[in-house]
């Protein structure tokens, strides 16, 4: 079993977006409480780092699109490494009621199992954008396109 996200489960009550872990339990995740689901590896390692490049990045492009940022939730496939874990996270996509997905990589036995049930939006990587203007460009207006669809 994966490592216990960092991040308690008791910060769906606050402001911050959530990071979902499959190990995260009870955490409230109504459909009305998420609407922008991402997929990628290193997001946990990146999130909430103010630090990182890649964190203000993707904070950035949630504030450029509108959304709260408490809308975002987040899996990273490197968390999620058994067929238990990739269910767990399965069901929470059901359970947050969302149409697609957006994913920053293609290869991953999650990807693989969400393609199944919704519909995965593929982007360039976090660490893309920041070397290629034009990646970043490319995955704004990728967003913009699907979230006004």
């Amino acid at each position: 079993m994966p490592e216990k996200s960092a991040v308690p489960s008791a910060m769906q009550s606050t402001n911050e977006p959530l990071v979902v872990s499959p190990s995260d339990e009870g955490v409230s995740m109504s459909s009305s409480s998420a609407s922008f689901v991402l997929v990628g590896s290193g997001l946990q390692s990146i999130w909430q780092q103010s630090g990182s490049v890649q964190w203000r990045l993707l904070v950035n492009i949630v504030t450029a699109l509108g959304l709260p940022i408490e809308s975002l939730r987040v899996f990273d496939p490197t968390q999620i490494t058994t067929e238990a874990d990739v269910q767990d996270c399965i069901d929470v996509v059901i359970d947050l009621g969302v149409e697609r997905v957006f994913a920053f990589e293609e290869n991953s036995l999650l990807i693989a199992s969400l393609e199944e049930g919704v519909q995965v939006v593929f982007l360039p990587s976090l660490h893309e954008m920041t070397q290629r203007p034009e990646a970043k460009q490319e995955a704004f207006e990728v967003l913009s396109s699907v979230l006004a669809a």
